[in-house]
């Protein structure tokens, strides 16, 4: 392999894969651990291709094929092409790798160093979010839970940019335990109910803790944003998002299903929106719980009082899954098909279609 790189340098040396043959050079090298050949590639390399257009990608390439045998080595390239390409997009990139190398060396003063230049130099750079997992990934893999709180501590200060404490939420409500994404998520809420958006960004947080399981941590957002944040004009929203979050998380169906009831009756003729979305809700609960007539009489109020609200296909649909489960199969039937006719961009068309091919199954078994 090295002959034949070697061939392409040698014979096409402006080419633009004439770098990458180097770096294949270089690659050959450390894979056989012949460390001084590849020292000698690499410098080949620095000096020959410093101009060329990939270049500093191709030098974090080459420290990523040393991090893991020679973490030195990997810096050493890293600080070089920091140095050498400061603005270049890569270069946040760079900083973030240093950082892990430093927690590979179980260097953790350097490493603590490098994560809060990270955070201070690159904190609008499109690509942060990236580095930051990154980082905590491997933070995750060999550091200890004291070190896990020591960099949560520096993403949460006050100083630091809301998109960075966000990122820095949503990794722990993914990879950690509820009791350090409680942690990260106090830290985060007197920025996050400032924000413009700050009642979609809950949102999206409040459906990360339910795909990831930690339903209760959802709860708690709702919970603490409206005794604690909401301005009087948010609370009544806010207060169905919580009865969701409580709905999908398990928490106090019968509590919930007596709030609900309370609720629709204050909103119905001040907020439609609102009450439909309760009602809708309600519901789905009750269909949950087996109280079907209950459970259709609610879907059967939304579609017949308020036909043009948005929960209207979401109501229809469950008009038809609630005969079904009464074993009313024609008039089932009869519903699905209306969904997929009336609402065709409805995201439950597909599953009516697939109700409707059942019960025709069932019919001709019969």
């Amino acid at each position: 392999a090295i002959e034949l790189y070697r061939h392409i340098i040698n014979n096409y040396p402006s080419h633009d894969w004439a770098a990458h043959a180097q770096v294949g050079i270089i690659k050959c090298y450390i894979l056989h651990k012949d460390d001084a050949k590849a020292e000698t590639a690499v410098e080949t390399l620095l000096a020959d291709y410093t101009d060329h257009p990939g270049i500093a990608g191709i030098i974090l390439y080459i420290a990523k094929q040393y991090s893991r045998r020679e973490p030195n080595k990997a810096i050493e390239l890293y600080q070089y092409s920091l140095s050498k390409y400061p603005s270049h997009d890569w270069a946040m990139h760079a900083q973030a790798h240093i950082i892990t190398c430093y927690i590979v060396l179980k260097d953790d003063a350097k490493a603590q160093a490098a994560f809060e230049k990270l955070l201070a130099d690159y904190s609008t750079h499109p690509g942060i979010a990236k580095g930051i997992e990154d980082t905590l990934e491997v933070l995750d893999d060999k550091g200890t839970q004291n070190q896990v709180i020591k960099y949560m501590d520096m993403l949460f200060d006050g100083g630091k940019s809301f998109q960075i404490q966000k990122t820095g939420l949503l990794y722990c409500i993914k990879h950690f335990d509820s009791k350090t994404a409680l942690y990260a998520l106090n830290r985060i809420m007197p920025k996050l109910t400032k924000d413009p958006d700050s009642l979609i960004i809950a949102n999206e947080i409040a459906d990360s803790c339910h795909e990831f399981k930690k339903g209760a941590i959802a709860v708690k957002l709702y919970q603490t944003y409206l005794n604690d944040f909401a301005v009087e004009a948010d609370k009544e929203e806010i207060k169905l998002e919580l009865y969701e979050s409580m709905y999908l998380a398990g928490m106090d169906t019968g509590k919930v299903l007596i709030s609900l009831e309370e609720y629709v009756g204050k909103n119905k003729e001040t907020n439609v929106s609102l009450a439909t979305k309760a009602i809708a809700l309600r519901g789905r609960i009750l269909a949950g719980l087996g109280e079907v007539d209950k459970a259709l009489s609610e879907f059967l109020l939304i579609k017949n009082k308020y036909p043009e609200a948005k929960e209207s296909p979401e109501a229809s649909f469950f008009v038809a899954y609630c005969y079904m489960l009464q074993g009313k199969f024609d008039e089932a039937k009869e519903a699905f098909s209306q969904v997929v006719k009336n609402y065709p961009q409805s995201s439950y068309v597909s599953k009516s279609k697939v109700y409707v091919t059942r019960i025709e199954s069932m019919e001709i078994r019969r």
